[in-house]
């Protein structure tokens, strides 16, 4: 189901487009410094700052919007990448330019994704929900999984990588990855003090060997001590949900889960949001929804002009556009390092196609857990 309210004249043209989805929209280097990205033009520009699971390849899709990443540096939880290295359900935050008269296409310049959480789960899964360095987070039909078969597979001591949005009572996954190799500890959260103890805590890990500010909220990178209970830490960065550094004024819009309610204003992960303004604003919204906001964006808050509530819990659409990395059968074969099964798939155009290592392919379909179980199948 889904319900909107808006007030005032409708955002008839997207010169700024913040997908935030309460996730981390941007990082700094080691020792908690801040990345500034400018600001985002404003209701004049053709700039996009996009941040959001991604739903597809061939360009980088997020939410309906392909950008071409040719000439774009990309980062993966700091670290320059290529574009081959990122994949579903990763959140990815894009700054790029909107092509004139095309909303649904932009060019990037800067791509970055930052995963929420690594390590070796130290509580397995029960109900879809896991514990990892310290954190709670829950698995939905849309999580998209990698090496493993789906949530069962979260088994004590697993090495796994998470990309997750913030939630009121925690995170939850949009992609996991089994790792091998030298375990890595990485968590993020509020830095707080325990009633008691000494030092800076993040999730319940004594933070070594970093200056952290209490109130902040962090991703923490480093070694797990053998007991489990402090981290030494070689790697910091803010979080930068709120926007006061990562963008500027100009019609935004965002998407995520209501972490807190009070009085007009809500939470979605970091950013602010002030529904004060609206002619009609909504009724009925309880921390957990799934929001899309449009509004003004000025000195730190959101002033909404539109909201849709969105409760559809089912496994989500994506597209690739790629080359056959391998092939065992129709049902198995591999797309941008992702598995697909075709099985039930409809043939674009009635023509059959030449299934093979090689072969360029577009596929739709919807992911469950470790396959993208294809709808539509075409020559690209």
């Amino acid at each position: 189901m889904k319900r909107l309210w808006v007030s005032g004249a409708p955002i008839q043209r997207r010169h700024a487009l913040l997908l935030a989805a309460a996730g981390i929209t941007g990082c700094g280097g080691g020792g908690g410094s801040a990345t500034n990205f400018g600001g985002l033009p404003g209701t004049g520009g053709t700039g996009i700052y996009a941040a959001g699971p991604i739903t597809g390849f061939g360009s980088v899709i997020l939410k309906g919007i392909k950008f071409d990443d040719t000439d774009a540096s990309i980062k993966l939880d700091g670290q320059t990448v290529t574009s081959a290295a990122l994949g579903l359900g990763m959140i990815a935050s894009v700054a790029g330019e909107q092509i004139a008269g095309q909303p649904t296409l932009a060019t990037a310049s800067s791509i970055e994704v930052w995963s929420i959480a690594q390590g070796r789960v130290t509580q397995a899964a029960s109900a879809g929900a896991f514990t990892l360095a310290g954190m709670s987070i829950q698995t939905d039909p849309s999580t998209m999984y990698f090496d493993l078969s789906g949530a069962s597979d979260l088994t004590e001591r697993r090495a796994v990588k998470v990309w997750g949005l913030q939630t009121g009572n925690g995170w939850t996954a949009t992609r996991i990855e089994a790792t091998t190799g030298p375990v890595i500890t990485a968590s993020t959260g509020e830095v707080v003090q325990l009633r008691g103890e000494d030092g800076l805590y993040v999730n319940g890990l004594r933070i070594r060997g970093a200056s952290l500010t209490l109130g902040n909220w962090v991703r923490v990178q480093g070694v797990l001590s053998q007991d489990g209970e402090e981290l030494q830490v070689s790697r910091t960065d803010l979080l930068q949900g709120d926007g006061t550094t990562a963008v500027g004024s100009g019609l935004l819009e965002i998407e995520g889960y209501v972490t807190s309610l009070s009085n007009g204003q809500f939470q979605l992960g970091q950013w602010r949001v002030d529904v004060s303004d609206m002619q009609d604003p909504p009724t009925g919204i309880a921390v957990g929804d799934h929001l899309e906001i449009s509004g003004n964006y000025a000195n730190g808050v959101l002033r909404a002009q539109t909201v849709l509530l969105d409760d559809d819990t089912g496994s989500k659409e994506v597209e690739i556009e790629a080359r056959v990395e391998s092939y065992t059968s129709r049902s198995d074969f591999m797309l941008r390092g992702q598995r697909c099964n075709a099985d039930n798939a409809a043939i674009a155009h009635g023509v059959s196609l030449p299934l093979r290592v090689g072969a360029k392919v577009k596929v739709v379909g919807r992911i469950v857990g470790e396959f993208v179980v294809v709808s539509q199948l075409e020559l690209a």
